[in-house]
């Protein structure tokens, strides 16, 4: 396999977390500059409009190993956010979520093992 760019690799995880970990809605991610936080996750469910979707951004200036960690939170977010409603949002089915993610991830290290 040749060598991937970031960029590549990227786009890549972003795929592979669709197949692997799909949210109830579709999950949507953004790279832009931020202010004073690495990423965060909105759901919208707007009046009107029958599609759910979740949005994650992601700081684009951030160091590429930060983007994927902040990628893997905030996709956990997305897979916990209505698994009890009221509960805090780093709780233990958030933690398990980011877990599963994490580990399924170096696991598949970017898919170098897949022929």
């Amino acid at each position: 396999m040749k060598r991937l760019t970031q960029e590549h690799k990227w786009k890549r995880t972003i795929e592979w977390l669709r197949l692997q970990f799909p949210g109830r809605a579709p999950i949507k991610v953004r790279r832009q500059k931020l202010q004073e936080v690495c990423g965060d996750c909105t759901y919208c469910n707007c009046p009107g409009d029958d599609d759910e979707e979740f949005y994650i951004r992601i700081d684009k200036s951030a160091p590429y190993r930060v983007k994927l960690d902040t990628l893997f939170h905030e996709w956990a977010h997305a897979l916990s956010w209505f698994a009890r409603p009221g509960v805090d949002d780093h709780s233990g089915e958030w933690g398990l979520a980011f877990a599963d993610i994490y580990s399924a991830f170096i696991r598949w290290n970017y898919g170098k093992g897949d022929k």
